[in-house]
C-alpha cells in the first residue's frame, strides 16, 4: 500500500480496513460515530471481536488531547477519514507485533527486561524454538546446547467460543419478548446480570441482561413490570434446572430473587474470583487488564462530574446576579441579604436543565448527581 501524505484524506469502509491488514495499523484517522467524532492513530484491528482500537486521542475540531485508547465495535462506526500517517508508531506498532526471522514472522509479545537484567541477558543468545514450544525440555552440556532434541507439535489452540454481537432492549410483553424467551430456552448456557438500586432484599430491580451465543436481551423491568415480567416467561428460565446460568457474585441478586419473586436460582456457576488471586505472580493477563480499566477513565470522568455540579452554580448564579438588580428601591431596602433569595427556594421545585450536552428533560442534574424523571403518559 502506498501511504498516504499528511494533506492527503479518503474515506475507507470497515471492510478495506479489514483488507488492509498490518498496513491498516499507524494510519492517522477520524473515526466517525452516530453520537460523536474523535482523531486517533490505529493500533489495532481484532477481526474476531470485530474491534478497531485507536491511540493519540483528540478532538478533531478542538484538537484537544485525550488520555488511553478508545475500542470501537465494527457496528458502531459510521465511517472512518484517513488524514495522514503516523510512520513512526506504525514502525514501533510493526516491531512489538512481529519479529522477523529465517522461518518468516513469528507472532511475539512483547516483554520489558529489567535494566539490571539487561547486561547479563546479552551474553546469552535466546533460544527461541524452546521459548516458542517448538521443541520439549531436554539436558544440556557445559556449552548451554540442547542434547537429543526432540520436535513436538506445538499445543491446540484454545476454544472458540461465540460470542454475541448485537443486544435488543425489551420493555413490553409482546412478539419480541415471547421470541426473546424462546431463543434463550434454546441455549445450553447464559450470562445473566441485573442493575438496580441497592440489589438485594430491600432494593429495586431496574433491568435484567440475559447473553446467549448470538444476542444479548435487555430487559426493561421498570417499564415491563418485574412481576409481568417474570410471570410471562423469565420465572422458568431463571429456575430452569437444565439451562446454566453464568453470574458475577450471584448472592445479591440471589437474595433480591428470592425474597421479592419468590425465585430461587438453579444450574449456577459463579465467576466471582477468588480473592488470593490477586497474589499470584506473575499476574495473569485479564487481570491486569481489569486493574487498569478501573483507574483508566476515572480523571476524564471526575472532569464530566465537575461540569455536572456546575450546571447548579451558575444557574443559582445568575439568579443571584438579578436579586437586587431588577427590583426597586422600597423592596430593595427589604431584602435580608442573609437569606437565601427566593428564586433559588424555588429553583429547586422545578427541572434544572443539562445546559452541558444535548438538553434531555428527563434528567435532572444537580451538584452530586443526576435523576432519571418519570416520563409523563401520553393524553
Amino acid at each position: 500500500m502506498e501511504f498516504l501524505t499528511e494533506t492527503e484524506q479518503s474515506v475507507l469502509t470497515i471492510e478495506q480496513i479489514l483488507e488492509l491488514g498490518d498496513d491498516s495499523l499507524g494510519l492517522k484517522v477520524i473515526v466517525n460515530t452516530k453520537y460523536n467524532a474523535l482523531m486517533g492513530v490505529i493500533s489495532c484491528v481484532l477481526t474476531a471481536r470485530r474491534l478497531l482500537t485507536i491511540e493519540k486521542l483528540s478532538d478533531p475540531k478542538t484538537g484537544k488531547k485525550s488520555m488511553g485508547m478508545r475500542h470501537y465495535n465494527f457496528s458502531e462506526i459510521t465511517s472512518v477519514v484517513v488524514i495522514g500517517v503516523d510512520k513512526k508508531f506504525r514502525e514501533v506498532l510493526l516491531k512489538d507485533i512481529y519479529q522477523e526471522d529465517k522461518r518468516g514472522k513469528q507472532l511475539l509479545m512483547k516483554k520489558l527486561v529489567p535494566p539490571h537484567l539487561a547486561e547479563q541477558t546479552e551474553e546469552y543468545e535466546i533460544d527461541e524454538d524452546l521459548l516458542l514450544g517448538r521443541v520439549g525440555h531436554s539436558p544440556v552440556d557445559r556449552n548451554g546446547k540442547r542434547n537429543d532434541v526432540q520436535l513436538s507439535p506445538p499445543p491446540p489452540p484454545p476454544p472458540k467460543i461465540q460470542r454475541p454481537e448485537k443486544w435488543i432492549i425489551i420493555d413490553s410483553i409482546g412478539d419480541a419478548f415471547k421470541k426473546a424467551i424462546d431463543v434463550i430456552h434454546s441455549e445450553k448456557d447464559i450470562s445473566v446480570a441485573v442493575e438496580g438500586k441497592g440489589v438485594g432484599r430491600s432494593g429495586t430491580l431496574a433491568w435484567l441482561s440475559i447473553a446467549t451465543s448470538s444476542i444479548i436481551f435487555l430487559f426493561d423491568m421498570v417499564k415491563i413490570g418485574p412481576s409481568k415480567a417474570f410471570e410471562a416467561g423469565l420465572r422458568e428460565v431463571l429456575m430452569d434446572g437444565s439451562l446454566l446460568k453464568i453470574l458475577h457474585d450471584c448472592r445479591a441478586v440471589e437474595d433480591m430473587l428470592h425474597h421479592q419473586f419468590e425465585i430461587n436460582l438453579n444450574n449456577v456457576f459463579d465467576t466471582q474470583n477468588d480473592e488470593s488471586v490477586w497474589f499470584e505472580r506473575p499476574l495473569p493477563n485479564p487481570l491486569c487488564e481489569g486493574l487498569a480499566r478501573r483507574v483508566m477513565y476515572l480523571r476524564e470522568l471526575r472532569l464530566i462530574l465537575m461540569k455536572l455540579m456546575m450546571v447548579d452554580l451558575v444557574q443559582i448564579t445568575n439568579l443571584y446576579l438579578g436579586a437586587l438588580r431588577d427590583k426597586d428601591s422600597a423592596t430593595v431596602g427589604t431584602i435580608e441579604l442573609h437569606v437565601v433569595p427566593a428564586e433559588v427556594q424555588r429553583l429547586r421545585r422545578h427541572r434544572l436543565n443539562n445546559c452541558i450536552s444535548v438538553h434531555d428533560p428527563y434528567i435532572s442534574c444537580s451538584k452530586d448527581t443526576f435523576t432519571i424523571l418519570p416520563r409523563r403518559k401520553s393524553k
